[in-house]
């Protein structure tokens, strides 16, 4: 049987999303996610794909897929909320509170690691470490609580033998059955660099990550064998790309969700031939910001994971705890503060009727007539308006002095002034001038209008926005990353060992490429060099490999003459079926659309009985003015008075705001109905 089903999955803080295609048709489905066990919501958000595409159970579907991919914001949103397990850490004596920084205490200790949890490794007069002390430092560690093991020792990027000693004791005197799950790492097994600041740091952030995770994925996995899944289980990483659980680590998957929504932007972008876009994904549980230039991600290989320095190469993706599950709450000074807590997916806000006591943005945005309580996901949930109603008076609307309606308009306002102050910090120092703004996500286009008002910028909402991170996903293939640490001058012996290194990094490529069931298939070879100036500076040299190592090797360090290489990449390739993305038809010139029916909404103008639409009755080339709502199974658009929506050849549609010049509707229908450069045309 031809495998033609492809599968991706963006697993967040509140929902699990899938973007499944079969041929040439597509379908974007919404969970709730589950956080007690991320296997349950895995499996339902299958359930949901396999019954959108017309399997009759979800091993039919399986018997015909090609590829899973999963991304998932857990990593983030645990990182963002501070919900992580007790890490304990041995470390070299002398740097238990610096854990080899500049500054006297780490900005790991107290956020990521209690100081009482970091005991030193002392090394005995043979140069090895003190058996029994190191024996005593485990033991207190157990006892204070910890639950995850980081052994990070001063020198082990260059040398790992102090390390791997150390790991030694504690599994010849704490075998599995005594530890139990709890898991053990060595920085140098993480991160293999010689700045033992960093690395330290990314071992930890790993460590934090872990634990949850790596169970989840497992169990995904396992379910899938159970069902005769045969192929590996791709997990997307925040490096732009996706390889098997086992060649997977925790940190990797940090932001990979969003890392996967730049993709799909940068789709679109180069679809749409816009040299700058800034992307704005609003989930359930943050927000997520990034920058797509020239085509491509924005792409940082020095990188910081919420403040801390981690060294690692990334796509850039900035994230603001502020979604749609975000707690909204009065302030001291008579305002409304949003966040940075959330209430998740249980028990959720309170229109849920799970439990939820404190209001959320998502009860604001009921409150004003923005969501239809019977429709929500499509009508698998049934929203309580009125629950919401009294949650927002009682907590927010009482201590502010403000109506209902009013104290719902200023948790909007709120959310906007944050995700715009976000937009314009991570667009620095280009500026939003000039550039498009990409809003998707389940809240992205109820605050598309407004943000596009605020920063002065046309907002495009794409047909699959409310799962686009798993539409990006589905743009993806398989990557490795193979790293070496260099620390040396740039001469004429430097492309030697080069070229040394790059072919063992292309043995190892053959070996995981062929692990993961790609053998056979050509494998694509960049080679990164980070260079450091001799006036201090940094930057990063890339080269693609024309099938001569040498000739890569030499090419590699030519432009780096003169510097010091600190360190060499090789990112090898092989790509797998990505979804199509097919043109609609057009309507006729002049249609008009019928909304399904209207809704009373408020707005900072007033309240307003407002037409709604239904997202799949619009045909390219339609344009709605607002006041408006555009409903879908899994987002909503809000469209404000003065407005216009204008839907495109593929669906997608964009948001003019008050300021903008506005052309007529039959040229706006003929420019939205012509395809970018390169594009399929419709059938």
């Amino acid at each position: 049987m031809t495998a033609t089903v492809t599968v991706d999955m963006d697993v967040g803080g509140t929902f699990a999303d899938g973007f499944f295609t079969h041929d040439q048709h597509t379908a974007g489905v919404k969970v709730d996610t589950t956080p007690h066990d991320l296997t349950l919501c895995f499996w339902a958000c299958l359930e949901a794909g396999a019954d959108a595409l017309g399997f009759a159970r979800v091993a039919a579907m399986l018997a015909s897929t090609a590829v899973i991919r999963f991304a998932t914001t857990i990593g983030t949103n645990a990182i963002l909320q501070g919900k992580g397990p007790q890490i304990g850490m041995l470390v070299s004596q002398g740097y238990e509170q610096s854990l080899y920084g500049d500054a006297a205490t780490s900005p790991l200790v107290g956020r990521f690691v209690s100081s009482d949890l970091i005991m030193p490794v002392r090394i005995g007069s043979d140069g090895a470490p003190d058996e029994a002390a190191t024996r005593a430092a485990l033991k207190e560690l157990l006892n204070l609580g910890a639950r995850h093991l980081v052994i990070a020792l001063h020198g082990s990027g260059q040398d790992d033998r102090l390390e791997t000693e150390v790991a030694g004791i504690v599994r010849r005197y704490f075998p599995t059955h005594f530890l139990g799950s709890m898991p053990l790492v060595m920085s140098s097994a993480v991160r293999p660099r010689l700045d033992d600041f960093s690395r330290t740091n990314v071992a930890v952030l790993n460590a934090y990550l872990h634990r949850d995770l790596a169970a989840a994925l497992y169990r995904a996995e396992d379910r899938l064998r159970d069902e005769g899944y045969g192929r590996p289980l791709l997990v997307t990483q925040s490096s732009g790309g996706a390889a098997r659980v086992a060649k997977t680590r925790a940190i990797d998957t940090y932001n990979s969700g969003p890392v996967a929504g730049l993709f799909g932007c940068a789709e679109f972008a180069r679809r749409y031939s816009l040299h700058r876009a800034l992307t704005v994904d609003v989930g359930g549980t943050s927000t997520d910001i990034g920058v797509v230039e020239g085509g491509s991600p924005r792409y940082r290989f020095q990188s910081q994971i919420s403040g801390i320095p981690v060294d690692l190469p990334f796509f850039e993706v900035d994230s603001i705890a502020c979604g749609g599950g975000s707690i909204a709450r009065p302030t001291d000074n008579g305002t409304v503060n949003v966040g940075p807590d959330s209430a998740g997916a249980v028990p959720g806000p309170v229109a849920y009727g799970l439990g939820g006591a404190q209001p959320t943005v998502t009860d604001a945005y009921l409150v004003l007539g923005y969501l239809d309580p019977a429709f929500f996901l499509g009508g698998q949930r049934r929203l309580d308006g009125a629950a919401a109603e009294r949650a927002i008076r009682k907590e927010l609307a009482e201590p502010l002095g403000l109506s209902v309606e009013d104290a719902a308009l200023a948790v909007v306002a709120e959310v906007v002034r944050l995700i715009r102050r976000a937009v314009e910090s991570t667009a620095a120092p280009e500026g939003v001038s000039g550039a498009a703004i990409f809003a998707f996500g389940g809240g992205g286009g109820l605050i598309a209008a407004a943000l596009g008002q605020a920063l002065g910028a046309t907002v495009w909402l794409f047909e699959s926005g409310a799962v686009l991170n798993a539409f990006g996903s589905s743009q993806m293939d398989v990557v490795h990353t193979y790293e070496r640490s260099m620390g040396s001058s740039i001469d004429a012996t430097t492309a030697g060992l080069v070229q040394t290194v790059l072919e063992d990094f292309e043995a190892r490529a053959v070996r995981d490429m062929r692990g993961e069931g790609f053998g056979g298939q050509p494998i694509s070879y960049l080679v990164e060099l980070e260079v450091e100036s001799v006036d201090g500076g940094a930057r990063l040299i890339q080269t693609e490999h024309g099938g001569d190592w040498q000739d890569t090797a030499h090419r590699a360090i030519a432009d780096g003459v003169d510097g010091r290489a600190t360190a060499l990449r090789m990112r090898a390739s092989v790509g797998v079926p990505h979804a199509p993305i097919m043109p609609r038809e057009s309507s006729e010139a002049g249609a008009d659309v019928a909304p399904r029916g209207t809704r009373r909404i408020v707005l900072p103008s007033g309240p307003v009985e407002a037409p709604v639409y239904d997202r799949r009755t619009l045909a390219s080339g339609q344009v709605i003015s607002g006041p408006a709502l555009v409903e879908a199974s899994d987002t909503t658009i809000l469209v404000p008075d003065d407005f216009q929506l204008a839907v495109d050849i593929y669906g997608n549609a964009s948001i003019t705001t008050p300021n903008e010049a506005k052309p007529d509707a039959a040229r706006l229908r003929a420019r939205l109905e012509r395809p970018a450069p390169g594009a399929p045309s419709a059938a």
